[in-house]
């Protein structure tokens, strides 16, 4: 079963889980959506978003509160510095599970990465995969509370960076 939204954007502030021939209870925060789940059917209000359901998925999963846009807060390459050396430095998780690496060195040179990512609830983790230039990217970096660690080896060196969700 899918809900498609005809308008665009997101509201994610009031969600009303209703359950047929028993009661109805609203949401107003993803902290309650964590206690509730819906195990027949659910209306949420939202704009511009498609929504696989399945019985017993929770709000929380239903809501995606992981999607959105992360900004570099540190980067490390090989245990210097780099930060310094970008304008800016974000991943947009997307729906449907696109991931898109956006940045701006200070020199003023611009790009983008798409990628493929999925999110697991349960070990609180993002798969990231796809292809790079000539790279083939498999890693799970932890994802939880707003904040990304990516921790990995790319071309020898030790990669450590930190986003944390705008």
């Amino acid at each position: 079963m899918k809900l498609n939204f005809l308008k665009k954007g997101i509201i994610l502030s009031l969600f009303l889980c209703v359950i047929p021939f028993t009661k109805t209870v609203a949401i107003s925060s993803p902290k309650q959506a964590k206690s509730h789940t819906c195990p027949t059917q659910i209306t949420v209000f939202a704009k511009g978003i498609d929504v696989p359901l399945k019985s017993g998925d929770s709000l929380k999963e239903i809501a995606k509160p992981y999607l959105g846009v992360y900004e570099c807060k540190w980067l490390y390459f090989g245990g210097e510095d780099k930060k310094k050396e970008f304008e800016y430095l974000r991943v947009e998780l997307k729906t449907k599970g696109e991931l898109l690496v956006t940045y701006k060195l200070k020199k003023g040179e611009k790009g983008k990465v798409p990628l493929s990512f999925e999110y697991d609830y349960e070990e609180k983790q993002i798969r990231v995969f796809g292809q790079w230039m000539l790279l083939k990217i498999d890693r799970k970096f932890p994802l939880e509370k707003g904040e990304l660690n990516v921790v990995t080896n790319l071309f020898g060196k030790l990669v450590n960076v930190k986003f944390l969700r705008k």
